[in-house]
């Protein structure tokens, strides 16, 4: 095949792709994508049943139970700030890392002596946090300025590679009370932002706001467990900080990795209670001992059902916000993270899925190019399964399926123009050829067909002449001869088509047919054979015909041959003929031109006899070297059967003759010319004997003649 021919294909592979891609795209983006989602939902809750959080981030939770059972001494909510103050004296003394509050303290309370209590004890620790808000406003024009000390307390400085980042707009902020935001050891921010379902499966870690870096929650306490100095942003969208690697998305977010177990939080009234008992120096009794916070980062949020700080994430259905800042920071401090796919290398495995599926669907014949898309997508499903549970990372599922899917159903209707295409093609290529009942068969099964190429088959070789058709075409009027030949030839060929025969071509008078190919027939020399006798049938009634509106009647020499030959599409660009050439062809041509030497209609070598002799009765003629042949063969002449012995008789008197046994081979001549008067062979024979008894053939001889002509 010519790299030209590689160079088209591959055009037409490449135009395929291109188009599956783009048509795929739009339809994806806006359809599918957003069940990807979904699916990694399902392998959260499915894959990641084990997961432990880390120790060192713990949660203090007011609950239901805390509301109803201190609302004698602090009311309804929301609570004086100074019911706070034993929570951070108990972490105090049990010496917590850091406390963070995800709790919005952006307004004055009217108490004013609660409030300072609480800012007391705020200043009196300086490792406790209180937060802020970033939200986007579309009535908004541009961003709303931060007072100086916030951009003082909250900014991060020196952040590296900030525009590998597609950052969210923030343009509005809500901060807290100066009273707070003053002794407030970090500033944090603790947005959060649910995707278009409603579900929060992502956090940011930072945020850009008016050209500024803030940080959430999770970077803050990164800061209080380790020696940060510089944040940086890798090509990758990892984010680099003291020795944590952090993977984001394009936008900046972690997806976090659910811990289906929670982190076991305590309760704010078990606390509550157990500072109270410390106070009142009942020592052994205290549900809760201070040390179980040493070192560790406290988060203190709301769970109670009023708060309105209950959200849903793939593995809960309710869950209190400070979870998702807990859960972002065991994410980070354990290094595992949900890595999703990223859009490039999204696309890049799809198109390699779409390339893959079209050429193995374009290239394969057999119906093991149906189940390629399907290998593809189980190995793909279990790869990304795999993936997710060994390595935390989520290879999209949906979109592959969907893209291979789309290339699949495009390459069923590529295949099938081009299937329609190819069997015009071959029906306008074999009509001439075929039967339509063998042509019908052809397109049904032509894709185990290889006609462009030459193969080599055993086929069974037919050709059949006019015996003196030279002298018949010069004796009558062109019209005549045409006449005849058309009616000859149309009668010829449909008996070849009878028998799932293949016309090869018309040479002049001469006929050449084949079998066995394309259409694969077992019995190919029979049917060869069996066509040769209808056709001397068909003969007669036509000479019956000519007769009586005063056409020549012709006789027909018929010679067979089952061998290899090669066949297929033979020629130039100009011209094509499906064919067969070789040397079988050469032998058969030989074997008819035999014919009127032999006197037989009908002649046929050794390889077809051998095939045929339980069918038809068949006559030794004569062991025959061929011109530009080295190995003698046998030919016989069939007939359809042998009821006197004539044939068995015949064979010992070759058997005598090919074994020099002159004497005997010319006694058993004579009684078969007695029995067979006027039997051509007989001559023939004789006159050979006679001419070995003077002069005896060369040693190695058993029986052959040398043909000097073709």
């Amino acid at each position: 095949m010519s790299w030209k021919h590689y160079l088209e294909r591959f055009r037409w592979i490449f135009s395929a792709c291109l188009v599956v891609f783009m048509l795929g795209i739009s339809i994806y983006e806006g359809a599918i994508k957003r069940f990807e989602w979904d699916m990694m939902d399902l392998y959260m809750r499915v894959l990641h049943e084990d997961n432990k959080a880390d120790p060192r981030v713990k949660i203090i939770l007011i609950d239901d139970h805390t509301l109803q059972e201190y609302s004698h001494l602090y009311g309804r909510w929301p609570w004086p700030r100074k019911a706070y103050e034993p929570i951070l004296d108990f972490l105090r003394i049990g010496r917590a890392k850091a406390v963070y509050f995800d709790m919005l303290f952006s307004e004055q309370e009217v108490d004013q002596e609660s409030q300072a209590i609480f800012e007391d004890s705020i200043n009196a620790q300086d490792n406790v946090s209180i937060g802020m808000v970033f939200s986007s406003d579309s009535g908004v024009k541009g961003a709303t300025p931060l007072p100086k000390h916030i951009l003082e307390k909250a900014g991060i400085d020196g952040l590296k590679g900030r525009e590998e980042i597609q950052w969210p707009l923030y343009n509005d902020h809500i901060l807290p009370i100066p009273q707070l935001a003053e002794p407030s050891h970090r500033m944090p921010v603790f947005s959060v932002q649910s995707d278009q379902d409603g579900v929060y499966r992502r956090m940011p870690l930072l945020f850009q706001y008016d050209g500024s870096t803030f940080a959430g929650i999770s970077i803050w306490a990164i800061h209080d467990l380790s020696d940060i100095q510089t944040y940086e942003i890798t090509p990758e969208k990892e984010l680099l900080i003291g020795p944590y690697r952090i993977p984001m998305d394009e936008q900046g977010n972690v997806i976090l990795n659910w811990y289906r177990s929670g982190f076991e939080p305590f309760s704010f009234g078990s606390v509550l209670a157990s500072w109270h008992q410390l106070m009142d120096g009942q020592f052994r009794t205290l549900s809760i001992k201070p040390n179980e916070f040493k070192d560790c980062i406290v988060m203190i949020g709301a769970s109670a059902v009023g708060l309105h700080d209950l959200k849903s994430t793939p593995i809960h259905a309710a869950l209190p916000g400070i979870e998702f800042h807990a859960t972002l920071l065991s994410n980070i401090i354990q290094g595992n993270s949900v890595i999703r796919l990223n859009s490039e290398s999204f696309y890049l495995l799809i198109a390699l899925f779409i390339l893959v599926t079209l050429l193995g669907m374009m290239k394969i014949q057999n119906l093991v190019k149906h189940s390629i898309p399907f290998i593809l997508i189980f190995g793909y499903m279990s790869f990304s399964v795999a993936m997710f549970e060994l390595q935390n990372i989520y290879f999209p599922i949906l979109g592959p399926i969907y893209f291979i899917m789309l290339a699949y159903l495009t390459a069923l209707i590529y295949n099938g123009i081009v299937d329609r295409l190819e069997q015009y093609r071959i029906k306008q290529k074999f009509a001439k050829y075929l039967s339509p009942g063998v042509l019908k068969e052809v397109l049904t099964n032509f894709d185990e067909l290889k006609p462009e190429v030459g193969q080599k088959t055993n086929a069974s070789i037919l050709f059949s002449d006019i015996r003196s058709f030279t002298s018949i075409s010069e004796q009558y009027q062109v019209e005549i001869v045409v006449r005849l030949l058309n009616q000859y030839f149309e009668a010829m060929i449909e008996e070849i088509h009878v028998t799932n025969g293949t016309l090869d071509k018309l040479i002049g008078d001469a006929i050449m047919a084949f079998w066995n190919a394309p259409v694969k027939t077992p019995d190919h020399p029979l049917q060869a054979v069996n066509t040769a006798f209808k056709m001397k049938e068909r003969l007669i009634l036509l000479n019956q015909q000519w007769k009586e509106i005063d056409f020549p009647e012709i006789q027909i020499g018929v010679g067979i041959h089952t061998g290899e030959s090669i066949i297929g599409n033979i020629g130039s660009k100009q011209r094509l003929d499906y064919t067969a050439i070789g040397d079988s062809v050469n032998i058969c041509s030989r074997l008819e031109s035999l014919t009127k030497s032999y006197k037989a209609d009908i002649i046929i070598s050794d390889a077809t006899y051998q095939e045929v002799k339980e069918a038809y009765a068949c006559r030794l003629l004569d062991k025959v070297v061929v011109k530009g042949k080295k190995e003698p063969v046998s030919i016989y002449e069939p007939f359809v059967n042998d009821r006197d012995g004539k044939f068995e008789m015949w064979g010992e008197i070759f058997r005598l003759y090919a074994s020099r046994e002159w004497k005997n081979a010319k006694k058993l001549l004579h009684e078969f010319d007695q029995q067979w008067p006027n039997d051509h062979l007989v001559t023939m024979y004789q006159q050979r004997i006679e001419l070995f008894e003077g002069a005896e053939p060369e040693e190695g001889w058993s029986g052959e003649a040398v043909l000097s002509s073709k």
